[in-house]
């Protein structure tokens, strides 16, 4: 089985705590495990790692799902710098009950359209 087959875990673990912050990658792949263990720095940086309740990687949707303890935050100044430190470290992810898509995402696209 080759460590690229859909269902192969690339990594031994499959969950952590990063910063207080519980991640959890669906199939233990690196590249989820990477992204949110940069998105849970970049939180931490900041001083707003407390805010999240839990970040976990669906490999198949290719989705990350951010929960935070209090769903006001979404939409505040707090809300507004954790969303930035998402778009800055994650591929795609679910933003209040919608799906952002990071920096590099945004990136490649704009190539393709030009």
């Amino acid at each position: 089985m080759s460590y690229f087959d859909e269902k192969a875990r690339q990594t031994s673990v499959d969950s952590m705590l990063s910063f207080g912050i519980p991640i959890c990658s669906r199939y233990a792949k690196a590249n989820d495990l990477s992204e949110m263990l940069m998105f849970t720095h970049r939180v931490a940086l900041l001083g707003l790692h407390e805010h999240i309740k839990n970040v976990s990687y669906d490999t198949k949707a290719c989705l990350c799902v951010i929960e935070l303890h209090d769903e006001d935050v979404w939409y505040d100044e707090a809300g507004v710098k954790i969303k930035g430190c998402a778009e800055k470290s994650i591929s795609q992810f679910q933003w209040a009950g919608t799906v952002g898509h990071g920096d590099s995402f945004r990136d490649m696209m704009m190539e393709l359209d030009s």
